[in-house]
């Protein structure tokens, strides 16, 4: 697809963004993002993953696009691929899949917060 008609396909949703209407936002989203533009895979992944402009969770179509974006350098997408994989939101669980997306998450450079809380929280019962 030429980058022309990509770029125009994304003001056209990003237009329609503007105006708070996903409804005719999405298909226009997932067509720039099945052509390969990583910020509509992103943005995908965020709605489907995330509740972006307030849009319901829906692991399975987020699945799809976080790993379209994880594959394509996303660090958010790579750790959400790790928590789908880890609890089976979206895909079957698997616990490798789940390591290796975190762990490439992490040489990206994406912070695991969960685990910064469990210390925190051993800490706190250590010194009780």
């Amino acid at each position: 697809m030429s980058q022309e008609i990509v770029e125009d396909v994304v003001r056209e949703y990003t237009a329609l963004l503007e105006q708070g209407d996903l409804t005719s936002a999405m298909p226009l989203i997932r067509q720039a993002a099945n052509w390969a533009d990583v910020d509509s895979q992103i943005l995908a992944e965020r709605i489907y993953l995330h509740e972006a402009y307030d849009h319901g969770i829906d692991y399975r179509t987020g699945f799809d696009y976080a790993l379209l974006a994880a594959m394509n350098g996303d660090v958010q997408s790579m750790a959400d691929l790790a928590m789908i994989y880890e609890k089976g939101f979206g895909a079957t669980p698997d616990l490798a899949k789940a390591k290796y997306w975190k762990q490439k998450a992490i040489a990206g450079g994406w912070k695991d917060e969960s685990e910064d809380a469990e210390k925190a929280e051993s800490a706190r019962e250590s010194a009780e």
